[in-house]
C-alpha cells in the first residue's frame, strides 16, 4: 500500500492537535486529527482508521483535500447522502 504523506507541511503535529481541540465540529475535528497523525509518520493509515473508528479510504480523501486546500480543505468536504435500498418505503 502506497503510504499518505502531507505535501506542504504547514503546521506541525502538535499545532494540529492543538486545531483539533479547538474546532468545534466533530468531524472536522476528526479530519484534523487524522492529517496530525499521517503528518507525525508512526501510524499506518489502518491504525489510524481504527483509533478514529473511520474507514481508510476515508482518510486518504481527507489527506488528498488537505494537500490540495490545507485545514479550508478539509472544512469543505461533501458528505454524501447515504444511499438507501430500492425496496425502503
Amino acid at each position: 500500500m502506497n503510504r499518505l504523506f502531507i505535501r506542504w507541511p504547514e503546521f506541525s503535529y502538535s499545532q494540529l492537535l492543538e486545531i483539533a481541540e479547538r474546532e468545534s465540529r466533530p468531524l472536522v475535528r476528526r479530519r484534523i486529527m487524522a492529517i496530525a497523525y499521517i503528518s507525525q509518520g508512526l501510524m499506518s493509515q489502518e491504525a489510524i482508521a481504527r483509533k478514529l473508528h473511520i474507514d481508510k479510504v476515508r482518510i486518504r480523501a481527507w489527506v488528498e483535500h488537505y494537500n490540495r486546500q490545507g485545514l479550508q480543505g478539509l472544512e469543505e468536504i461533501a458528505v454524501l447522502p447515504r444511499r438507501t435500498s430500492p425496496f425502503q418505503d
